[in-house]
């Protein structure tokens, strides 16, 4: 039975029956195996509906009007005729069509929607002016559908979201906020020598780190270490060697140092990229080697720390030159210095030894670092 088309504010709402469910004399070669009795692939064409204004029932239909134009279906060994196909799939089609367009009409191209909790945080960053601004985490996961987490009918407000999203704009204005009558002072702070590790003793095994001069490796016993790091001018001509990339079982960063404030703080290091074999000496590395700084607490560990990248990918070069690069800290901590993609050693790896760590073999030519 033809319904009648409705029309409400100027905007023509078909009817379901009037984009017309296809013909009887279409269905033969499908109704064979997609019928109430068969019902292949979970599919009884004659007790699905044509109401295209159900998402998920025309989803369904763009899915037979996909599988019929590309002649997956009927499965070869059925009978359907050319004409028949051309005829099902161009009803389907100008049916799909039809319901997409009045849905658009009704509705707009993309419904109104929340902003996930990516485009709340960018947002926030854009009003307010505070680029580095970090309170994604602060907010519920968004759910996702079809792998998307932008989706109108998945982004719901719950009062635990809502309260979340309050409290992070809470964050936001006070961190946006002026604290003092005039802007801190500027500080600088150097290290050198010894000062570019915390102690002797967290270096670990001798292939991920180790103190050096001139290019050859040098034994520091705790007491020696202790010893340079009060002399008041600590040794320039230290180095630290470092072939493994960063993070646990051991964190090399600069002695002494923690920000005062939160904000970006500019740091300029010299360093070089070397190659570490059997023999004491280091050689001169072949080719770049990509260094990543890490914002962390100054403590030997990264368990349950807020422990990120910041100041970007450096290619450190064979030859010794100084990198500038800008990072974000929060108060109160320090950088982390690390390789990108080398190896970290596994700790407790030695049958029988506690807290013994193994390093990967060396590759032919030696160990980047």
């Amino acid at each position: 039975m033809m319904k009648r088309s409705m029309s409400l504010a100027g905007t023509v709402l078909v009817s379901v029956s009037a984009w017309g469910a296809p013909g009887p004399g279409v269905w033969p070669s499908c109704l064979g195996c997609h019928n109430q009795a068969k019902a292949m692939g979970g599919l009884d064409l004659a007790a699905l509906p044509f109401d295209l204004t159900n998402r998920a029932t025309r989803e369904r239909w763009i899915r037979i009007h996909d599988r019929v134009q590309k002649g997956e279906m009927p499965p070869k060994g059925v009978t359907f005729p050319a004409a028949q196909r051309a005829a099902m799939v161009q009803q389907l089609a100008t049916a799909i069509h039809r319901a997409d367009q009045t849905e658009i009409a009704r509705q707009g191209r993309g419904p109104m929607r929340r902003l996930n909790r990516d485009e709340y945080e960018q947002n926030l960053r854009d009003v307010l002016q505070l680029p580095h601004l970090d309170l994604r985490d602060m907010l519920p996961a968004d759910r996702e559908e079809y792998h998307f987490n932008k989706v109108s009918e998945t982004l719901d407000m719950s009062r635990v979201q809502l309260t979340a999203y309050l409290d992070a704009a809470e964050v936001a204005l006070r961190t946006a906020m002026v604290r003092g009558a005039s802007a801190p002072a500027v500080t600088k702070f150097r290290a050198v020598g010894t000062a570019l590790f915390p102690g002797a003793n967290n270096l670990g095994i001798r292939e991920a780190m180790f103190f050096a001069r001139d290019g050859r490796r040098v034994e520091m016993t705790q007491k020696e270490f202790q010893a340079l790091s009060q002399s008041p001018a600590n040794d320039p001509t230290l180095e630290v060697a470092f072939f493994r990339s960063a993070g646990w079982p051991y964190a090399a960063y600069p002695q002494g140092f923690a920000a005062k404030f939160s904000g970006e703080y500019r740091v300029r290091f010299s360093a070089r990229a070397v190659l570490q074999t059997k023999s004491p000496t280091l050689l001169q590395a072949t080719q770049p080697q990509p260094m990543v700084l890490r914002s962390r607490k100054p403590t030997s560990h990264d368990i349950a720390e807020d422990v990120r990248a910041t100041g970007g990918l450096i290619d450190i070069l064979p030859d010794a030159r100084v990198h500038e690069t800008t990072v974000v800290l929060a108060a109160q901590q320090t950088i982390e210095y690390g390789l990108l993609g080398l190896p970290a050693p596994q700790p407790d790896a030695i049958a029988g030894i506690p807290a013994s760590y193994r390093f990967p073999p060396f590759p032919p030519g030696g160990q980047p670092g």
